[in-house]
């Protein structure tokens, strides 16, 4: 949709392990998202993997989708606008999430953790046509679907095929392909947001990185205990807590630091 003006916005960057996001603080029309998305990361902010808009009640997606470093990263920024110092907490209203999400803060360290939505559904997938030995988990999360991936590396021709398969099999707003080595604990995310029709490998996922988690935790024998896992991603680290009880996992953290930007202001043309 061409509207043929300039738009003046304010907006800071955020940086939670690599996984970089583009903050809009003016007002944009919903309708406008996914186009004022696209133009800032294509030339605006080109490092940035993803754009959300903060409202005066909320923080929303391009796609209105879930991100969990994005949730994360707002939590953060929240509480340094409310005057909070040193530890706090703050509840977030975002999109992708029926509910509002706690995060945990630290203003001088700059330390966040956020309690997740828990998975809705884990299940093995039985792809073996796509002629690669690769177990393949299907997570459902509010706002995306991840597809936990094991035992085949990172190939763009296994990436498309299984995203393809993906589209095919969810209509979430969102969707992760991740490549996970369980030995290394080492995760590739690739994400595909509908809306704004992008495809990254992201830096990091804070939501993939609750999906390993919560089929990590599936896997324990028992019926409960708690487990600790850092799980290494292209640009960073990300630190997750999961928590089983009665057999069924019972709540997911994530963690670790977020660096956020000063305001900055440009100028996109419509």
């Amino acid at each position: 949709m061409k509207i043929g003006k300039d738009l003046e916005i304010e907006y800071f960057i955020a940086d939670s392990a690599g996984n970089v996001t583009c903050f809009v603080l003016t007002l944009v029309n919903q309708e406008l998202y996914q186009q004022v998305g696209k133009i800032i990361m294509e030339t605006l902010e080109p490092s940035v993997e993803q754009v959300a808009y903060i409202l005066e009640d909320g923080m929303e997606m391009s796609g209105h989708e879930f991100c969990g470093n994005a949730s994360r990263s707002y939590g953060l920024w929240m509480a340094r606008k409310e005057g909070q110092k040193g530890e706090g907490e703050v509840m977030v209203r975002v999109s992708g999430a029926n509910q509002p999400l706690k995060v945990l803060v630290n203003t001088k360290t700059d330390y966040t953790q956020i309690t997740m939505p828990l998975p809705m559904k884990l299940e093995k997938m039985n792809w073996e046509d796509t002629g690669f030995e690769a177990q393949i988990t299907k997570v459902e999360l509010e706002g995306i679907h991840h597809y936990v991936c094991i035992g085949v590396p990172y190939s763009e021709e296994f990436m498309s095929l299984i995203l393809e398969k993906a589209k095919a099999d969810s209509m979430a707003p969102a969707l992760g392909v991740l490549f996970f080595d369980r030995e290394a604990m080492t995760m590739i995310p690739v994400v595909h947001v509908r809306g704004v029709d992008t495809v990254y490998i992201e830096g990091s996922c804070g939501s993939g990185t609750t999906a390993v988690a919560a089929m990590l935790a599936e896997e324990k024998d028992g019926k409960g205990g708690e487990w600790c896992y850092c799980i290494g991603q292209p640009a960073g680290e990300i630190g997750v807590t999961v928590t089983k009880k009665e057999g069924r996992v019972h709540c997911i953290e994530i963690w670790g630091p977020v660096k956020i930007q000063g305001n900055k202001k440009g100028t996109i043309y419509l």
